[in-house]
């Protein structure tokens, strides 16, 4: 074999390690790039279920909130027409008491509550 045979044979072979360095360095870069795929996805779902739950807490806390100031509204509603209706009953109870004919009003529904009353007193 002569030389020039030789060192082609030569170059040959280093060509194909080199080929085959090269695939196995490409195929370790596609797995290296498909698990990052892979983790980038896996995190972002994560983060995504995350700020789902967070959104969700944040929506039944207003919820909540908006539910409880409607009940407040509705008591201090309830209150207030109470303190109004208390507060005409007891002016027209003064105007009653002010009227020359009271001793009679007054005899009369004290006679209508003592016939609702069973037994003594």
């Amino acid at each position: 074999m002569a030389l020039e045979e030789i060192l082609r044979a030569l170059e040959e072979e280093g060509d194909r390690e080199i080929e085959e360095i090269k695939a196995k360095a490409q195929a370790q870069v596609d797995q290296i790039i498909e698990e990052a795929r892979r983790e980038a996805e896996r995190l972002k779902k994560e983060e995504m279920e995350k700020s789902k739950r967070a959104a969700e807490g944040e929506a039944a806390r207003i919820v909540n909130a908006a539910r409880l100031f409607a009940k407040k509204e509705i008591i201090r509603a309830k209150e207030e027409s109470i303190r109004k209706v208390v507060a005409e009953a007891q002016a027209k109870l003064d105007e009653v008491r002010k009227r020359k004919d009271y001793p009679q009003i007054l005899q009369k529904l004290i006679a209508e509550a003592m016939e609702g009353v069973d037994g003594p007193v």
